[in-house]
């Protein structure tokens, strides 16, 4: 007696040794050829597991009952098992694995047949699902050829998707995508999940195969049977296990009526989290882009987890607090999950600034998968300077009035504006007013300091002036100055109009004296002037020297 409970101890535990731990599949066929009364099918069968079970080898067999007959198909491992490195489940280190079989077998063009697949064990942890590591898998697809509509067909063929997985109170719609090759109306609907042919596994009370996990009352789990979207709004954290039917129908237009010529089945798990399962760093923050903030998260977060009014992320700059971003761009990937989050921030200046990571209105920040969460924390990050130039003249007339303006002015808090080569005509009294400058030298410069959060840049223009010291008579020939060089008074040959300005040729104004014929430069210093005024909306320029 002891001898028969050892050994049947043993071959429990050598059962659970074994066990693939298989998280999911899906079975279904594809019609190859047609010969007389009967048709060549490919049969595929796709397996998902986890790493802790064992591997599934290098083939796999599928019953195939009908036709008054059952058979057995062989099937071999299409490619070597794969890992989806996105799909990740929550209670396992490692990857999912993806195990594709294919195999042939022939049936008749006029019968029904049920192709089916079971296998030990679901893994542990399936909380929707009494005691999930005692149920097997069943996976199960039909071809209907008797009522002779037609006499071969392709079921749809899932695209592989190992798992769903959300962030607890995200409104969440996922897409299962899915291809049907012959053309025909499809329909896929929840079903409950299987351990034999028939027979639902035992779900834990509560759940059941229309219930699978908790959802929110106004958010219930839902399959959209036209575009096979999954919608739902996961209430608790859980693992559970999802099943689907995708049906084929043709139309039956003798008795007006859609018939099912066939289905595949699929099952998957879903992993639903919180916050409170490790944190997510940010690797890195950088703005490539005027007021936008590009976070480099070091795992990816859940679009759903993350509140409307982005109450996850603060802006302050100077220790005044703008608001939270304004707007989020990402690339969410099949999980509407992202790993880089482009954030818009209020009131940006360029220069330094803090984001501050917070908890939201929903007790968590951004959600990632198995429970992480974006952790809360002040980060300082260093916005540049948007890339202005200085538009404007540089090769302007001597004494002309030259306008210059910035490029762009965003994102900045002031500007000094500073000179060389020439006088201000008008100092820019705001960010958007140009700068007005009249050159009297014969090179200049002109800079604009932009100043940010404790950060300062310049943007600049150099300027040639252009007809420095033409002589005398530039338009008005018939006034000239005597003696010259000279000494005591400078005589005009005719009176000005208009008051007149003595520039030295270093491009510095003297002084200015009234329009008159007898000008006094007995003070003077040796050298070279030019004497402008305007008239006739011209400049008009007398050289003369000055030597005592």
């Amino acid at each position: 007696m002891l001898r028969t409970l050892i050994t049947a101890a043993v071959l429990l535990i050598a059962t659970q040794v074994q066990a693939t731990h298989l998280i999911g599949g899906d079975l279904s066929y594809r019609h190859v050829s047609t010969s007389g009364t009967s048709s060549t099918y490919e049969v595929r069968l796709t397996l998902y597991r986890e790493m802790t079970g064992i591997g599934l080898g290098q083939s796999q067999s599928v019953t195939v009952t009908g036709g008054g007959m059952t058979q057995t198909v062989n099937l071999s491992l299409a490619k070597a098992e794969y890992a989806l490195s996105a799909y990740r489940p929550c209670a396992y280190p490692t990857s999912l694995r993806v195990n594709e079989f294919v195999g042939t077998v022939t049936l008749s063009n006029s019968a029904n047949y049920t192709f089916s697949y079971s296998i030990c064990c679901r893994p542990m942890g399936v909380v929707t699902i009494s005691n999930s590591s005692s149920q097997e898998i069943y996976l199960e697809a039909k071809l209907n050829l008797a009522a002779g509509l037609r006499s071969y067909n392709s079921s749809a063929q899932w695209a592989p998707m190992p798992e769903i997985a959300g962030a607890v109170n995200e409104f969440q719609q996922i897409n299962i995508p899915f291809y049907e090759k012959d053309g025909d109306s499809t329909a896929m609907v929840l079903r409950p999940a299987l351990k034999a042919a028939g027979s639902s596994v035992t779900y834990a009370t509560g759940y059941s195969g229309t219930t699978p996990f908790d959802s929110h009352a106004n958010h219930p789990v839902t399959l959209d049977p036209t575009t096979g979207t999954l919608s739902f709004k996961a209430t608790t954290a859980q693992t559970a296990t999802v099943a689907m039917r995708l049906d084929d129908y043709v139309y039956d237009s003798t008795n007006a009526a859609w018939y099912r010529i066939g289905y595949t089945m699929r099952e998957i798990p879903i992993y639903l989290t919180t916050g409170a399962g490790g944190m997510i760093g940010i690797d890195s923050a950088i703005s490539s882009q005027p007021g936008v903030l590009d976070l480099y998260l070091d795992h990816p977060v859940f679009r759903g987890s993350i509140t409307a009014g982005l109450q996850e992320f603060e802006w302050t700059q100077s220790g005044v607090t703008s608001g939270y971003a304004s707007q989020l761009d990402a690339s969410w990937d099949t999980l509407r999950q992202a790993h880089i989050l482009s954030l818009h921030l209020p009131n940006a200046v360029s220069g330094a600034g803090k984001l501050i990571v917070r908890v939201a209105s929903d007790s968590s920040t951004a959600v990632g998968r198995c429970g992480s969460a974006l952790a809360a924390d002040t980060h300082t990050v260093y916005l540049p300077f948007v890339s202005s130039i200085m538009l404007g003249n540089n090769s302007p007339t001597w004494m002309s009035t030259s306008t210059y303006q910035l490029s762009s002015t965003a994102m900045i808090d002031s500007i000094t504006w500073l000179l060389s080569g020439g006088t201000w005509v008008s100092y820019p009294a705001t960010l958007s007013d140009p700068a007005e400058v009249q050159w009297s030298a014969a090179t200049g410069e002109l800079q604009a300091v932009r100043w940010g959060r404790l950060a300062a840049d310049t943007v600049r223009i150099q300027v040639q002036v252009q007809g420095v010291g033409l002589e005398e008579g530039l338009g008005f020939s018939e006034v000239h100055a005597m003696p010259n060089p000279a000494n005591d008074v400078l005589y005009l040959s005719a009176e000005p109009s208009a008051p007149m300005d003595i520039w030295n040729l270093f491009g510095q104004k003297v002084e200015t004296v009234m329009a008159t014929r007898q000008i006094p430069v007995n003070h003077l210093p040796n050298g070279s002037y030019v004497l402008c005024w305007k008239e006739e909306q011209a400049m008009r320029r007398v050289r003369f020297v000055v030597q005592h």
